[in-house]
C-alpha cells in the first residue's frame, strides 16, 4: 500500500545523513578511519546517500540485533547482491 511507502520514506529521511563526500574520502584514505568516523556519529543509525541511493547503517548493537535478528524479514538485500551475487551473498539479509 502507498501508506507503507510513505511511512518508509519518512522514516528514512528521519535518520541523520552523513555529509556528502565523507564516505568516498575516508574509504579511499583509510577504511579503518571511515569505521572510526561512523562509530563517533550520534544516534543508532546514519544515512549515506550517493548516486540517488540511500543506505542506512546501523551503528548501535541494539539496532543491529533488531535488524539482523528480530526484523530480518522486513529488510531485503540490494538488487545487486540479490541478483548478481546469489552464490556469494546467500539467501539471508546478512549471508
Amino acid at each position: 500500500p502507498r501508506g507503507d511507502a510513505d511511512a518508509a520514506a519518512q522514516a528514512l529521511h528521519a535518520v541523520p545523513e552523513l555529509p556528502r563526500g565523507v564516505l568516498v574520502t575516508r574509504s579511499r584514505e583509510n577504511r579503518l578511519a571511515l569505521l572510526e568516523h561512523l562509530a563517533r556519529q550520534p544516534g543508532p543509525a546514519v544515512r549515506l546517500t550517493s548516486l540517488g541511493w540511500s543506505v542506512v547503517i546501523a551503528l548501535s548493537p541494539e539496532l543491529t540485533h533488531e535488524v539482523l535478528v528480530e526484523k530480518a524479514k522486513s529488510f531485503e538485500k540490494s538488487p545487486v547482491l540479490r541478483l548478481a551475487l546469489p552464490p556469494l551473498a546467500g539467501p539471508g539479509l546478512f549471508t
